[in-house]
C-alpha cells in the first residue's frame, strides 16, 4: 500500500513538471488550434454576466493517471474565463460510475460531462470506433492529421447529433501495449493468455482474433483479478500500469502498439445547447485548450512513464508488429461490412498517413 501512495505521488510530481504545448486545434467549424488560442487569450479578458452554473464531470481514473490533470486544467479555465461563476464539479475514481456507466449517464443527461474514449460509444455509435481499430494509426502525426482533419469534425457532429453527446475536448491517451506475468515476444506468445479488456466489444475481437483468453473487468477490479489469477495480462498504456501500481502484479511490457486510444472530454449536447450561449463558449474554448495541452502532455510523458516502469523492475520488449497487424485483418473487414460507410472512412484515415 506504502509503495502504492507513492507511486502516485510520484506520477503527480512528474505530472506537475511536464508542461504542455499549443499545436493545432479542431474548432466546430476549422482546425486552428492557433487561431482558438488566439480567442481563448482575448476572451479570458472578458466579463462573463450571465448566471452561476455547476456543471458535473465524472471519470473512472484514479488520482494519479496523467489525464487527471487535464480535467482540473479544463475546470480551472472554465474558472478563469467565467470569473468563478462557472464551475466544473469534478468526480473521479470511479465514484460515480466506470467506464460505460460514466458515458452512458453523459448520454442520459443524469451528468453533464465525462472523460472517455470513442470506442466507449461505439455500443451507441458504431462509426466511432475507427479511432480504436488495431493499428489504424502509423505514428503521434497520423493521430493529430486525423484529429485536425473535417473528417473528425464531421464524426464528432454526426454522434452529437444522433447519440447526444459530443466530444468536446478531443485529446490522446496511449499507443496500447500489453503488460503481462510472462514474457512476450511473438505473437504466438499471446495465444490463450487470459488478459484483461475493457468493455468494449472492439478490445474484445482484437485480442480474440490474437489468439488470447479475453476477460472483461472493471478498471478499478484490475489489480485484484491479476492478483487472484483471473486474468495473467492486460493491455493499457504505461501511464495507468504505473499510476495504479499494476507493475507489481505483472513482470512484462510488450510494445505491440495494438491500439491508439484517445481520452476525451465529452459532453451531454442538450445540456451545452441549454445553457446561455456565453457559458457554453466558454466551456467549449477551456475544454479544447486543456484537451490540446493534454495531447502533448500525453506525447512528452509516454518515454518517462516506460522509465518508471523499468525502474520498478519491468522487463520491455519491442516486438515485430507485422504478424499482430496481420491477425487483426478480420477486425477491419467486420468494421468495413457492419457500417455504413465504413470502407470510406478507414481509408479517409489511412490517407492521412504521410
Amino acid at each position: 500500500m506504502k509503495k502504492r501512495i507513492l507511486s502516485i505521488l510520484l506520477a503527480a510530481a512528474m505530472m506537475a513538471a511536464v508542461t504542455g504545448c499549443d499545436g493545432k486545434e479542431t474548432s466546430e467549424s476549422t482546425p486552428d488550434l492557433e487561431e482558438e488560442s488566439d480567442r481563448a487569450e482575448e476572451s479570458s479578458d472578458n466579463t462573463y454576466d450571465g448566471e452561476e452554473i455547476t456543471l458535473v464531470m465524472a471519470h473512472h481514473l484514479n488520482d494519479g493517471h496523467v489525464a487527471v490533470q487535464m480535467t482540473k486544467e479544463f475546470a480551472e479555465l472554465v474558472s478563469e474565463k467565467s470569473g468563478g461563476k462557472i464551475t466544473i464539479e469534478v468526480h473521479g475514481n470511479s465514484e460515480i460510475g466506470n467506464q460505460m456507466e460514466t458515458a452512458e449517464a453523459v448520454r442520459m443527461g443524469t451528468i453533464d460531462l465525462c472523460i472517455n474514449d470513442f470506442p466507449t460509444m461505439a455500443t451507441v455509435y458504431p462509426k466511432a470506433d475507427i479511432v480504436a481499430l488495431p493499428y489504424m494509426f502509423n505514428d503521434w502525426d497520423h493521430v493529430a492529421a486525423f484529429y485536425d482533419s473535417e473528417g473528425c469534425v464531421e464524426m464528432i457532429d454526426d454522434m452529437a447529433n444522433t447519440v447526444g453527446v459530443r466530444v468536446i475536448g478531443p485529446a490522446y491517451d496511449a499507443f496500447r501495449a500489453i503488460y503481462s506475468q510472462k514474457k512476450i515476444e511473438t505473437l504466438e506468445d499471446v495465444k490463450g493468455l487470459k488478459i484483461r479488456v475493457p468493455d468494449i466489444p472492439l478490445y474484445v475481437s482484437t485480442f480474440e482474433a490474437m489468439g488470447c483468453q479475453t476477460t472483461i473487468v472493471a478498471y478499478s477490479e484490475i489489480y485484484t483479478a491479476l492478483q487472484t489469477g483471473v486474468v495473467n495480462a492486460l493491455e493499457n498504456s504505461h501511464n495507468t500500469v504505473y499510476t495504479s501500481a499494476l507493475y507489481e502484479q505483472t513482470k512484462y511490457i510488450a510494445q505491440t502498439n495494438h491500439i491508439f486510444c484517445d481520452c476525451s472530454i465529452m459532453a451531454n449536447e442538450a445540456k451545452l445547447n441549454s445553457i446561455d450561449p456565453e457559458a457554453k463558449a466558454i466551456v467549449l474554448e477551456a475544454a479544447k485548450e486543456a484537451a490540446y495541452r493534454h495531447r502533448q502532455r500525453v506525447i512528452d510523458s509516454t518515454e518517462e512513464y516506460k522509465q518508471l516502469l523499468l525502474g520498478e523492475g519491468m522487463e520491455y520488449t519491442e516486438v515485430e508488429v507485422e504478424p499482430f497487424r496481420e491477425a487483426c485483418v478480420g477486425v477491419w473487414e467486420e468494421y468495413e461490412n457492419s457500417i455504413e460507410g465504413g470502407a470510406e472512412l478507414i481509408d479517409y484515415v489511412q490517407s492521412l498517413a504521410k
